[in-house]
C-alpha cells in the first residue's frame, strides 16, 4: 500500500511516520471489515500501537541518504527499481518490459541492492566524521 501511495509522500518530511500512518487506516478499515467483534481490536489498542513507533524505524539520516543513492544509480537499474519496488512488478514481467530474462533481472536489483548499501554506507559514514 505505501508503495501505491508514494506518489503522495513529500519528500523532506518523515516517511516512516507517513509509513506507519498508511499501516494504521489499513488496519482500521480491515477491523471494520470484520464480521465479529472477537476478530476485532479495540480502537484504544490500535492507537497506542500506532503511539508507539519505535526509534529504530525513525532514522531521517538513513532515509535521506537512500534517496541521494537512488539518483546516483544508473538509469537502467534506477528503473529496474522502479518497478520493482515500486510498481510492485514481479521479475517475469519486468524482464518481458526490458527484453531480458528473469535471471537479469535479479542480477540487475541484486547488484543495485549492493550500490546502494554501499552508498548509503559512505554516506552515513562521510555524516559521523
Amino acid at each position: 500500500m505505501v508503495q501505491r501511495k508514494a506518489g503522495e509522500f513529500e519528500p523532506g518530511s518523515n516517511f516512516v511516520g507517513w509509513a506507519f500512518q498508511i499501516a494504521r487506516f489499513q488496519v482500521m478499515k480491515a477491523q471494520t471489515e470484520r464480521k465479529r467483534a472477537a476478530e476485532r481490536f479495540s480502537d484504544t489498542v490500535i492507537e497506542a500501537l500506532a503511539a508507539s513507533v519505535p526509534e529504530q524505524f525513525v532514522d531521517e539520516s538513513k532515509i535521506s541518504a537512500l534517496e541521494n543513492c537512488l539518483e546516483k544509480l544508473a538509469p537502467q537499474a534506477r528503473r529496474t527499481v522502479d518497478l520493482f519496488y515500486q510498481n510492485e512488478l514481479k521479475r517475469k514481467a519486468i524482464a518481458q518490459m526490458m527484453n531480458w530474462t528473469p535471471l537479469a533481472v535479479s542480477v540487475a536489483l541484486s547488484r543495485a541492492r549492493k550500490f546502494l548499501r554501499e552508498c548509503i554506507d559512505r554516506q552515513l559514514a562521510r555524516e559521523t566524521v
